[in-house]
């Protein structure tokens, strides 16, 4: 059964407010790019009090993750959507004229306040997407919000700043509509996912501090190696995705394709002569991580989905990843200069990238890889069962999932395809036994080792 995909302007306007985030980096080069001279000055206040009140509103939501679901009240919508419009025609002002410290400061707290409620609102929506899809969606918006960024560093500054305002309404009216479809979760906690979800908090985290410790405002190679690492990014991934379906292939991006795209931009650098190895080390690492952006993205979003775990609460960690390490390495290069930190950057980056090669070999050489759950009791093994039975391999992976109390929607969300493909499989598995409920199901399978008259009607 092919699931039918449609085109929605509220995740597609995601590549809008990553064009005009206060407190994302690059969007933040753009406004430098449009007054060089005036930016610069309060250009790290702004973001160091940004990143404190992203980092402040991401921790009291996973300590009391009641507060994101208040997101779609109207007292919150309309403190949020103040914050980033605040944020926005701030970095527009301090593009004009010199503004006070005191001012700067303001202007940066109320940029973090109202990004940190765009991106927790989005990462809501995407959390209701498929693996697959959320993918599609973060890779093309990845590439689009960098087009963006370098569009509006490119035109003057009165279109540049319109162009912006633009953006940032569209990114507002867009996560209005998101927060109103929202569903509650149940409070829970994040450890059921958390050593699942590990090398994609690290790996956000990795992407936060990257801006702080590699480059500055001026480095113009640093942020086109931005722009092309997003664009390569997104080309790569919705390739691959139009090109093959199934779990392999999504597999294939995260175990192989992403410690090897980060590998081979490093073994570029190193190989490349001279005194200047210093910045295209710096590049192909910035390469390397926009690239793994939308990945680690959907990975994400794809475990606060799952319904394993709190949703927000996950949701929570991940900006707090990316808020804390980019203030670290705000702090960092600010106490050491740019080198030291970069150094050790780089050997952090390499680390991750040995930890994102081998971890799936480890895991399967230990027996941590999945396995289909079997029934509890007497019951015989699965396998026995899909073979009795006549189910296929797929339908075997989803029999499993059944007896262990999954419902339809994680299922669709681990074997990464449509919950409507995923009900398909559970009612050809209850055709198969026999069946038209999960109870009938669950008896079944508890008599499963005593030959049951299912079994025979099913071979008849």
């Amino acid at each position: 059964m092919q699931r039918q995909v449609s085109v929605r302007f509220e995740y597609l306007a995601f590549s809008a407010a990553l064009a005009t985030l206060p407190v994302y980096e690059p969007a933040l080069h753009t406004f430098h790019t449009l007054a060089p001279g005036t930016f610069d000055v309060g250009s790290g206040m702004f973001v160091g009090f940004g990143l404190l009140v992203l980092l402040a509103l991401a921790a009291g939501m996973f300590v009391r993750p009641s507060l994101a679901r208040r997101l779609d009240g109207r007292r919150a919508t309309a403190v949020g959507a103040a914050c980033i419009a605040a944020g926005t025609v701030g970095l527009v002002v301090m593009s004009v004229t010199p503004v006070p410290g005191p001012a700067v400061a303001m202007l940066g707290m109320a940029g973090g306040a109202g990004s940190g409620w765009l991106l927790l609102a989005w990462g809501r929506a995407f959390s209701r997407c498929e693996r697959r899809e959320a993918l599609s969606y973060l890779a093309l918006d990845s590439a689009l919000g960098a087009l963006l960024m370098n569009t509006i560093g490119t035109l003057p500054l009165a279109v540049g700043a319109l162009l912006a305002f633009v953006f940032d309404v569209l990114a507002g009216v867009a996560v209005v509509r998101l927060l109103r479809e929202n569903g509650e979760t149940p409070a829970g906690s994040v450890r059921p996912v958390l050593a699942k979800s590990a090398p994609a908090l690290v790996g956000m985290a990795l992407f936060g501090a990257s801006f702080q410790v590699l480059g500055g405002h001026g480095v113009l190679y640093f942020y086109l190696s931005f722009l092309v690492g997003t664009i390569v990014a997104g080309l790569a991934v919705l390739v691959v995705l139009l090109v093959a379906a199934g779990r392999p292939v999504v597999s294939l991006l995260y175990d192989a394709v992403l410690p090897a795209a980060g590998f081979l931009a490093i073994a570029v650098a190193l190989l490349v002569p001279g005194a200047s190895r210093g910045f295209i080390l710096a590049d192909a690492l910035m390469v390397f991580l926009s690239f793994a952006a939308p990945l680690l993205l959907a990975s994400v979003v794809s475990f606060a989905g799952s319904g394993e775990c709190d949703r927000d609460r996950l949701l929570a960690l991940a900006v707090a990843a990316f808020a804390g390490a980019s203030l670290l390495g705000l702090a960092c290069s600010a106490a050491f200069g740019p080198d030291v930190p970069a150094r050790v950057f780089a050997a952090l980056v390499v680390a991750y990238l040995a930890w994102c090669a081998l971890g799936p070999v480890a895991a399967s050489a230990f027996g941590r890889g999945a396995q289909p759950a079997s029934p509890a009791g007497d019951a015989c093994p699965i396998e026995d069962l899909a073979e009795r039975t006549g189910l296929t391999a797929r339908e075997a992976e989803v029999l499993g999932m059944l007896a262990a109390g999954r419902p339809s929607s994680y299922i669709a969300k681990e074997l990464y395809i449509s919950e409507s493909t995923a009900r398909g499989h559970i009612h050809r598995i209850y055709q198969k036994f026999g069946v038209s409920t999960r109870d009938d199901l669950m008896e079944a399978l508890a008599l499963g080792g005593v030959e049951p008259p299912f079994c025979a009607q099913v071979r008849e």
